[in-house]
């Protein structure tokens, strides 16, 4: 199609002859006056007519979609409005196109038309930089850390289950529990030797057990209380349980003497880590003396 589109638009029976165009003033029916050019309302085709069309309800025949239409609905435009895009490029006909397939305008409700209606609120750009940003996600390597550190301290209980003998023993865990148990006898090895009878002049014979402590904590201490009890081989005699005083090696001679002087029991500290040698001393033994039994109180 040409910029001009001269005799492409049909007025009536004739054909639109060459000639300038001048405008036509607006008409007292309010309508759109004709123009130097006019649009075709059903493809936007542009038409320019030389000379202007006459007033009045003429119709128009367009090439292009074959839609027919009148003067005052053909959108004229003036030609010191005209531009040439809208002048030379002509829209692309549609195929069979027909004045019945025009869209109509759909109706507005009444709180449109009257415009009662508020219109939506839409938030600025200011609005979303004041709002407060949430921190990004943290990536998953981030959040691993606290497993394994839960996997470790697994590992460390399994391990100190299975090896508890070897570290339940030991003088820092001893000298823990020695400090704040109440039972004194906590890290205290004990070890005797054969009970020996040592016979006296004019006396029943004395029952001496000879032992060792070892102060396994790392503070010295006294030695702790000891329990002897000595079982008969009579079931009828009753077990004789005491409370055994150290002494530090008494002599031969105060052992035999027919009476027993005990010495002044020997209470003094233990060194940290350090052992003592004592003897404890029965001198009313049970008559057919099966066992002795030695332990810490």
């Amino acid at each position: 199609m040409s910029a001009s589109h001269e005799a492409g638009i049909t007025s009536g029976s004739e054909e639109a002859t060459d000639g300038r165009i001048d405008p036509v003033p607006m008409t007292k029916s309010g309508s759109a006056p004709p123009a130097s050019t006019l649009f075709c309302p059903f493809c936007g085709s542009a038409y320019r007519l030389q000379p202007p069309p006459p007033p009045g309800e003429h119709p128009f025949h367009c090439h292009h979609c074959d839609g027919r239409f009148r003067a005052e609905i053909a959108r004229p435009l003036s030609p010191a409005a005209e531009k040439p895009s809208a002048v030379d490029g002509a829209t692309p006909p549609r195929n069979g196109a027909t004045a019945a397939e025009a869209v109509p305008t759909p109706p507005m409700d009444g709180a449109a038309a009257t415009g009662a209606g508020e219109p939506p609120i839409i938030p600025t750009m200011t609005d979303f930089a004041d709002a407060p940003i949430a921190a990004p996600p943290k990536a998953p390597a981030q959040r691993l850390w606290p497993w394994l550190l839960a996997m470790l301290f697994l590992v460390a209980l399994l391990g100190l289950g299975i090896h508890q003998q070897a570290w339940s023993h030991s003088r820092l865990i001893e000298t823990i529990r020695a400090w704040w148990a109440p039972q004194r006898s906590i890290g205290w090895r004990l070890s005797h030797g054969k009970p020996q009878w040592i016979a006296r002049r004019g006396a029943p014979p004395l029952l001496a057990i000879s032992l060792r402590l070892h102060n396994g904590v790392l503070f010295d201490r006294p030695p702790p209380p000891i329990i002897v009890t000595a079982r008969s081989n009579d079931p009828a005699v009753e077990p004789v349980t005491t409370l055994a005083m150290l002494f530090h090696h008494p002599t031969l001679a105060q052992l035999q003497q027919p009476e027993w002087q005990p010495p002044d029991e020997d209470r003094a500290p233990v060194p940290a880590g350090g052992s003592r040698d004592y003897l404890i001393v029965l001198d009313r033994p049970p008559p057919s003396l099966a066992d002795v039994e030695i332990a810490l109180h």
